[in-house]
């Protein structure tokens, strides 16, 4: 089942959605449109009980080449309000892709630049081709980073290198932004497409409720106490044991065999873990 926007196309197949971002006038691109569709199938795909796993790819030369430099230079000084118009649409969209229930997957291809760079560290996996290019930017535009950049980067490579990046504008390479922790896996451009779908295959079959509850607790864990951490940890795990999937994962364990994964695992929610602000 799909659903076609000339921006974002969002596709279901069994507990997988995946969000194509179009670039139906060159380049994939941020902009009050693009990020007004994106935002749609997104909350359309976080809406849908039965998907685990949100992956997005994109169509064209790139990943994402970040705000619509085009409409910038042809809005003059109007570009002010525009900016704040995308800004009510890919923040919401950066920050479901971050809080989102379900594992929010990117394979990325190409360039990812400026607000892409934010949406793609709003993800929970990263998987790059090897010929791909990732860059701040803003510098060079007399700007700061927006769509979560200057939220992401710096909990990642921490604020000095954060800074450089945005001071320099450095180009980095696939594999250096592996080693910085940007992303997870990087594969063979033309291997992408398989090696992501075997992924998240793999991905989808966990067991919804543990992946929910470990995403909000590593999520909290920054802003957290140690005592009241290990509490948190402990009441989900526990909370956890009333899952049929942890049942059949013990069993599997002491069985010495592989855990069905097809399970009618219902409804059940991840325990409530304490967000510690955010």
């Amino acid at each position: 089942m799909s659903s076609t926007r000339p921006w974002a196309d969002l596709e279901r197949s069994g507990s997988i959605a995946t969000i194509t971002l179009g670039a139906p006038k060159g380049p994939s691109r941020i902009n009050v449109e693009s990020a007004r569709e994106w935002l749609d199938v997104l909350r359309e795909a976080d809406a849908d009980p039965e998907i685990r796993v949100i992956l997005h790819r994109a169509e064209g030369p790139v990943w994402s080449a970040g705000g619509d430099l085009a409409a910038f230079r042809e809005l003059g000084d109007d570009a002010h309000d525009f900016v704040l118009e995308i800004g009510e649409w890919i923040n919401p969209v950066v920050t479901l892709l971050h809080e989102s229930p379900k594992l929010t997957v990117a394979s990325v291809h190409g360039a990812v630049a400026g607000g892409g760079l934010g949406a793609m560290l709003a993800c929970d996996v990263v998987i790059a081709a090897d010929d791909t290019a990732f860059t701040l930017g803003y510098a060079k535009l007399a700007t700061n980073p927006d769509a979560g950049v200057s939220w992401f980067l710096p909990r990642l490579v921490g604020y000095r290198k954060a800074l450089e990046l945005f001071l320099t504008s450095q180009l980095l390479s696939a594999r250096e932004a592996l080693d910085l922790g940007l992303i997870n896996f990087v594969v063979p451009s033309a291997e992408l497409a398989e090696t992501t779908e075997t992924m998240i295959r793999e991905f989808s079959r966990l067991a919804p409720n543990a992946v929910e509850s470990t995403k909000r607790l590593l999520q909290a864990s920054p802003d957290a106490a140690l005592a009241e951490h290990t509490d948190a940890e402990i009441r989900s795990f526990a909370g956890n044991t009333r899952s049929p999937a942890f049942a059949e994962g013990v069993a599997a364990f002491l069985d010495r065999r592989t855990a069905e994964s097809e399970l009618d695992w219902g409804v059940l929610s991840a325990p409530d873990v304490p967000t510690h602000g955010h």
